[in-house]
């Protein structure tokens, strides 16, 4: 009887593949029609590649918009160059001729007439010759035109208080304003103050050119020295012009 049980031998089975399958002719166009899937997938996957290696270059580029010949970009958000090229405010310039007649500073209480002060042979600034009075340095600007104007007056002597005994109790922001001898106001908020020692006078801070309208008062500070008999240091006041 002959046996019906399959051989387990692999030499036995019958190997399919597409070479035996398929005729020579059809087995070229299989294998191109896979070549060419191939193909398009590495290509689909290069352009995927580069598209995501573009993306933030486009994100980095400068906003679109026209430059002015000042360098800002124009648009619909401000420019910023008057921040970034600050100009001073226009203050009325005052009249050629005008000098201060007085000075006011109403947070410590002075309101006295001014004099005009100038210079020793040995080019230091002569004070008011009045405890209780107050002279502008007739070689500064006069208050209100562009650069500093300066002011002087006494802190006190051995018996009495000066004109400007209470400068500094000034802060920032309190007004002091200077009446022209044209009846016209120059008005000033204090900046800040600067407490220095007479050999270490700051004159290029004090003396030197601004851009705008700048105040300077000038008083005696710090310790007394009892051997020359003045006081070893100064007080300067630093004020802005307001319009």
């Amino acid at each position: 009887m002959r046996s019906t049980r399959r051989s387990s031998n692999p030499r036995h089975r019958a190997d399919w593949s597409l070479t035996r399958a398929l005729p020579r002719s059809e087995i070229l166009v299989v294998g191109a029609i896979i070549t060419l899937a191939f193909v398009g997938v590495a290509i689909d996957q290069s352009a995927q590649v580069s598209t995501a290696t573009a993306a933030p270059a486009a994100i980095e580029q400068p906003q679109q918009g026209t430059v002015d010949v000042t360098g800002m970009r124009s648009g619909s958000v401000g420019a910023a160059g008057t921040l970034q090229n600050p100009v001073p405010a226009a203050l009325t310039e005052p009249v050629e001729g005008v000098t201060p007649s007085r000075l006011s500073i109403p947070a410590i209480g002075v309101d006295v007439p001014l004099g005009e002060l100038g210079r020793d042979e040995a080019g230091v600034l002569v004070p008011p010759t009045g405890l209780m009075e107050a002279g502008w340095y007739h070689e500064s600007v006069v208050p209100g035109a562009v650069g500093p104007s300066v002011i002087a007056g006494h802190v006190d002597d051995t018996e009495m208080a000066g004109v400007f005994a209470r400068l500094h109790e000034l802060s920032p922001g309190d007004e002091i304003v200077v009446v022209l001898s044209d009846g016209s106001e120059s008005r000033f908020t204090v900046d800040r103050s600067i407490d220095t020692a007479k050999a270490a006078f700051p004159t290029e801070v004090v003396y030197g050119p601004t851009r705008d309208a700048q105040l300077r008062l000038i008083t005696c500070n710090g310790p007394y020295d009892f051997g020359v008999m003045h006081y070893s240091n100064n007080l300067i006041v630093m004020a802005s012009g307001v319009g």
